[in-house]
């Protein structure tokens, strides 16, 4: 014999038995019903529209401009200008010196701390954008290729 009442749940009074009627269809259910009557529905549509409503029309939070990181931390992507500390690694060794020696100089004097195969792509970035300025100059040799600045700091 079928059930000719069900209990809401969601009633602001407290669980009430309801008859059957008073539940919207739904047809995955077992027993063909909502689990929530039709009032409680129509009352928790009305509290979503309110609210999405409301989301609308608070204007968003203005974003900042810049954003200083903590010292010693490096946000994912966030470019570190090394371009200045490559040139200072090149003067301290000599006037000449690898990529090797650039990336120690650079994790020695750079304020935040980068994972060493980040440091080493920034500062490859950082020669490439240097050599394609011309500031920099390149050759190969034995123990691999020596990174020279064009012009030393001496003839400026």
């Amino acid at each position: 014999m079928k059930r000719k009442t069900k209990t809401c749940p969601a009633c602001p009074e407290g669980p009430r038995v309801l008859p059957l009627r008073s539940f919207g269809i739904v047809r995955s259910r077992p027993d063909g019903r909502n689990l929530y009557c039709r009032a409680c529905v129509r009352r928790r549509m009305q509290e979503a529209r309110a609210a999405a409503k409301l989301r609308k029309r608070t204007p968003p939070a203005p974003r900042p401009v810049t954003v200083q990181p903590p010292s010693g931390f490096v946000f994912p992507g966030h470019r570190v200008d090394v371009e200045p500390l490559v040139l200072t690694a090149i003067d301290r060794f000599g006037g000449a010196c690898s990529q090797d020696q650039i990336v120690s100089f650079a994790a020695e004097h750079l304020p935040a701390k980068l994972h060493p195969r980040e440091l080493r792509d920034t500062v490859g970035n950082a020669l490439g954008e240097l050599f394609q300025a011309r500031s920099i100059a390149t050759r190969g040799e034995a123990e691999g290729r020596i990174y020279f600045r064009r012009f030393s700091v001496r003839d400026i």
